[in-house]
């Protein structure tokens, strides 16, 4: 229920009423309900929404520090997250210790489901923060040629490439330009 309360305002949040204080209730109810049941991962991911678009990015590496203490058998899984609010506080060489670290995570996860559109756009966007821009148009591009026909492909590919024809746009405008 606490955790309900939080998605709801969130949501009121992100369907134009820009209020931080929804936002800042939201935090409440799910700080709450991770105090009842601190082994859910949900209230965790719903309060790191929160704090995402908050811009709220050192509270965010806290909840994300804990989500990796709970998922121990895959503590690289956030590091993709960490990365992006490191590179939000402009500490670069955290944020590229985390990106070099996801792209590693999102590798392995890409031999297990290589025709899955978001590990390509995870590694494509690693690929950049850490090879360079040509390794990440490389790898979206040849996951677009070898599934011409599927539109969420071609959606991934085409916001992967506006944002990254956009030298000012960081990872987290990213992030946030391709969930819209």
């Amino acid at each position: 229920m606490l955790n309900s309360h939080g998605v709801q305002l969130i949501t009121k949040f992100q369907l134009g009423r820009n209020d931080t204080r929804l936002l800042d209730t939201a935090i409440q109810y799910l700080d709450s309900s991770i105090e009842c049941n601190p082994e859910n991962f949900l209230p965790y991911s719903n309060k790191l929404a929160a704090l995402f678009l908050k811009k709220d990015f050192s509270e965010a590496i806290d909840v994300l520090n804990s989500m990796s203490e709970l998922s121990s058998k895959n503590p690289a899984k956030y590091d993709d997250m960490k990365a992006m609010a490191y590179e939000q506080l402009l500490q670069t060489d955290s944020a590229n210790k985390y990106y070099s670290s996801a792209l590693i995570y999102h590798k392995s996860h890409l031999k297990q489901f290589p025709d899955s559109a978001a590990l390509n756009l995870s590694v494509s966007l690693m690929l950049l923060k850490v090879k360079g821009r040509e390794a990440a148009i490389i790898q979206m591009s040849d996951f677009g040629k070898a599934h011409p026909d599927d539109p969420v492909v071609k959606m991934y590919e085409d916001a992967f490439m506006d944002v990254i024809n956009n030298t000012e746009t960081t990872s987290y405008d990213m992030l946030i330009n391709v969930t819209r």
